[in-house]
C-alpha cells in the first residue's frame, strides 16, 4: 500500500506531520508531494519530498498526474489550490474516489467566493462538488466533524496535527515560569488580519483595562488577502489606526511570519489571548497558549469554546469581558486539565494512534503501535527552557520593520549593568545586521525601562535556549570573567562568532577571534589579529597590531601600527598609542 500525502510547502505546518509519520508507520508506505517548491531553508524530512517538476505547465501536469496515478490512497492537506488545479481535481473524480480530504479551518468554513458574478458562482459549484466527491475526511479539532457532516457525506475522522516530542519538552519548562519581573503584561489579539477575527471589537473591549504596563500584540502577517473572498479593503489600516490611537506605541503589528521556534516562544510570552472569531480558527496557538498556563478568550459562539468547558478547561468567554474587573482579567488559569488534554490528543504517539484509525481503512495497522498499545504517552521537560520567569522584553524589531530584516542577527548581552548596557547602544547602532535581544544576568531581574523596553531577558541557565536563534556577546567588564564565559559558550557549543557592525571596517586578511565584538565606526587595518573577546567601540587599530584575548579599546581611541596589547588589556576612551609600543596584560590605560 503506498499513501501519497499532497502537502504544503511548509515545516511549520508540516514538519511534525511528516516526523510522527516518519517514526510511528512502516518505510516506503507514506510519500510527500507538494506542488509548490519548497524552500531549502524550509527542508520537512530528511527523506525526498516529491515537487510538481518540469520546464513547462505540460511537463508539471504530467508529473503530478503520474504520481497521483501510481498512489494507492491520496491524503490532501487541505485544498488551498487554484482555480485550475480545482478544476482538474473536478474533472478528474478518479482521483478523488481514492482520497482523503484532510479537512482545515478556512478550508472548511471560509472557502467561498460570497461576490455575486458568474465565474464566482461556477468557482464555488466546483470547490463544492470537490468536496462532496470525497468518501473520507479527516478533520483536526472535533467540533469540525459536526459541521463537515452537515453538508457532506464521507466517513470522518478526528486525527489532530502532532506538535513534536521536542517541542512538548520545551513546553513543559516554558510552562513553570513566574511573571517577568517588570510587570509588563502582553496580550495577544487573534493570530492572523482576516476580519472574521474582530480586530475592532476586541481593541474597543479592552480598552478599558488599559494600563502603560500593557502592549498589545496583532499578529498580521497573512489574511485578508485580496484573493481571498471576504476580503475588506483598508482593514488593516483601520485596526492599525485605532489601536495606534488608543494604545500609542505599546500596540504592535507583527507584518513578517515569525520561524516556528521563535514563534512558540512568542506564544509562552503572551499572558492573555482572545480570538474572537466565531468558529474554530487558530487552534494551534490556542493549545500552546492552553498548555503553558496563559488565558485564553474565545467566542461563546466558537464551538471550540463550548467543546474546552466540556472537557473542564478552563477558558474565558470574548462577550464578557466587559464584565470583568482588572483582577479578574489578568488572572491566569489553572492550566492542569488543559496540559493533560493537549497530551492526549497532540502527543506524537497519541497522533499517530488517531491517525492510524484512518490508515487502517486501507492497510493493516502499524505493527509499531501495536507493540506501543497500552503505553501513554511521556512529556520530558527540556531543563534549557525552564525559564524562572516570563522575559521581560520581546525583540519584535524584525518582524514589524519594514527596514529589518527578519534574518538580522539577534544580539542577547552577558550582563546587566552600565559597561553592558553601553555595548547595547552599539548593536543597536549595528542596524539592520544586528539588533538587540536583551540582557543575560543572574543578579539583576529587571531595568525597569531604564534604557527604553530593552530589558533582562534570562539567566546564563537558559543560554542553550537562547542561543536557539539569537547570538551570545560576553559583555562583561572584568577581563578575566569575559574569558571564562567564552569558555563556557565554546564549552556548550554555543555560537561565539565574532560580530562586525555594518559601519565597522575590518581588512579582510585581518584574524577576529570568537566571541569578539567590533563596533559601529571601528577601522581595523590589514595584519592586526584579534583574539577571542575583544570588544572595540569606535577606535582605530593600525596595521599588524596584535590584540590578545578579552582586550577592550572604548570610543575615539587610536592604536599605532605594529602595537601589542597584551591579554585582558583595557583602553581608555580617547587613548592614543603610538607605533610600536607593547600594552602589558591586564594594564589599564586612561591617556
Amino acid at each position: 500500500m503506498k499513501f501519497l500525502h499532497m502537502i504544503p510547502p511548509s515545516s511549520r505546518t508540516m514538519g511534525s506531520m511528516v516526523e510522527m509519520i516518519e517514526e510511528y508507520f512502516p518505510e516506503g508506505e507514506h510519500q510527500f508531494y507538494s506542488t509548490k517548491r519548497i524552500p531549502v531553508a524550509d527542508k520537512l524530512s530528511e527523506k525526498e519530498i516529491y515537487t510538481m517538476t518540469g520546464q513547462n505547465r505540460f511537463a508539471k501536469a504530467g508529473n503530478v498526474m503520474k504520481a497521483l496515478s501510481e498512489a494507492d490512497h491520496i491524503i490532501w492537506h487541505g485544498l488551498f489550490y487554484p482555480d485550475r488545479f480545482m478544476l482538474f481535481l473536478f474533472t478528474c473524480r478518479r482521483f478523488l474516489r481514492k482520497s482523503t480530504w484532510v479537512i482545515w479551518g478556512l478550508d472548511l468554513h471560509s472557502w467561498k467566493d460570497e461576490k455575486k458574478t458568474l465565474r464566482s458562482r461556477l468557482v464555488n459549484f466546483i470547490n463544492d462538488r470537490v468536496r462532496a466527491a470525497f468518501k473520507t475526511a479527516v478533520v483536526v479539532f472535533p467540533t469540525d466533524k459536526e459541521v463537515y457532516e452537515s453538508r457532506y457525506k464521507g466517513k470522518c475522522f478526528v486525527a489532530p496535527y502532532p506538535m513534536s516530542a521536542e517541542a512538548f519538552g520545551r513546553m513543559e519548562g516554558r510552562r513553570h515560569a513566574l511573571p517577568r519581573a517588570n510587570g509588563k503584561i502582553f496580550v495577544q489579539v487573534a493570530h492572523n488580519s482576516y476580519p472574521f477575527n474582530h480586530h475592532l471589537d476586541v481593541i474597543e473591549t479592552i480598552s478599558h483595562f488599559d494600563t502603560e504596563k500593557t502592549h498589545y500584540i496583532f499578529p498580521m502577517s497573512y489574511g485578508n488577502e485580496k484573493t481571498w473572498p471576504g476580503h475588506i479593503q483598508g482593514y488593516e489600516k483601520e485596526v492599525v489606526d485605532l489601536a495606534r490611537d488608543l494604545f500609542g506605541q505599546r500596540a504592535h503589528f507583527l507584518k513578517k511570519l515569525i520561524s516556528k521556534e521563535a514563534y512558540n516562544d512568542f506564544l509562552w510570552n503572551m499572558d492573555i489571548a482572545i480570538f474572537p472569531a466565531n468558529r474554530q480558527n487558530g487552534v494551534g496557538n490556542i493549545i500552546k497558549l492552553l498548555y503553558m498556563g496563559n488565558k485564553v478568550f474565545l467566542s461563546r459562539d466558537n464551538p471550540v469554546y463550548g467543546y474546552f468547558k466540556s472537557q473542564g478547561i478552563e477558558i474565558g468567554a470574548f462577550e464578557s469581558l466587559e464584565e470583568l474587573t482588572e483582577e479578574e482579567f489578568l488572572q491566569m488559569p489553572d492550566s492542569t486539565v488543559a496540559r493533560q488534554w493537549v497530551i492526549d490528543h497532540y502527543h506524537p504517539l497519541s497522533a499517530a494512534r488517531a491517525w492510524d484509525q484512518l490508515f487502517s481503512c486501507f492497510t493493516d495497522a502499524s505493527p509499531l503501535l501495536r507493540e506501543l498499545e497500552g503505553v501513554q504517552p511521556e512529556v520530558v521537560m527540556d531543563e534549557n527552557y525552564a525559564y524562572p520567569r516570563k522575559k521581560n522584553y520581546l525583540c519584535l524589531l524584525p518582524y514589524y520593520s519594514r527596514s529589518v530584516p527578519v534574518t538580522c542577527n539577534r544580539v542577547c548581552l552577558m550582563g546587566a549593568d552600565n559597561f553592558a548596557i553601553r555595548w547595547a547602544g552599539n548593536i543597536r547602532r549595528s542596524l539592520p545586521r544586528y539588533v538587540p535581544a536583551g540582557f543575560i544576568s543572574d543578579t539583576v531581574e529587571t531595568l525597569n525601562d531604564k534604557i527604553g523596553a530593552l530589558d533582562v531577558i534570562g539567566t546564563t541557565g537558559q543560554l542553550l535556549a537562547l542561543a536557539d536563534d539569537q547570538r551570545i556577546v560576553a559583555t562583561i567588564e572584568d577581563p578575566k570573567e569575559r574569558a571564562r564565559f567564552i569558555d563556557y559558550l565554546e564549552e556548550n557549543e554555543i555560537d561565539v562568532d565574532p560580530i562586525l557592525s555594518a559601519s565597522s571596517w575590518v581588512w579582510p586578511d585581518a584574524e577576529v577571534g570568537e566571541g569578539s565584538l567590533v563596533g559601529p565606526g571601528s577601522i581595523v587595518q590589514f595584519g592586526t589579529n584579534l583574539g577571542r573577546g575583544v570588544l572595540i567601540e569606535d577606535s582605530y587599530l593600525g596595521v599588524c597590531c596584535t590584540v590578545g584575548d578579552c582586550v577592550t579599546v572604548m570610543s575615539g581611541c587610536r592604536i599605532g601600527d605594529g602595537v601589542t596589547l597584551g591579554e585582558g588589556a583595557t583602553i581608555g576612551p580617547n587613548v592614543i598609542i603610538e607605533d610600536g609600543a607593547i600594552i602589558e596584560p591586564y594594564t589599564v590605560v586612561t591617556r
